[in-house]
């Protein structure tokens, strides 16, 4: 974030997975793409704000 104020860590990710479907980058976000966010996090960062997402498959259990 480029400044402190407070946020909504669950509508942060659920603005980013609305983002990841509306360009196709994932087909859907309901639960059988998108198991896990974890490791989410909010940081400030001024100089440089921006967001940083890592994809990765799992496998079934």
């Amino acid at each position: 974030m480029d400044t402190k104020r407070k946020v909504d860590l669950t509508n942060l990710n659920g603005a980013l997975h609305d983002i990841l479907v509306k360009y196709r980058v994932i087909a859907d976000d309901d639960s059988k793409i998108v198991v896990g966010t974890d490791g989410s996090r909010v940081k400030y960062d001024k100089k440089n704000p921006r967001t940083e997402i890592e994809i990765a498959e799992v496998e079934d259990v």
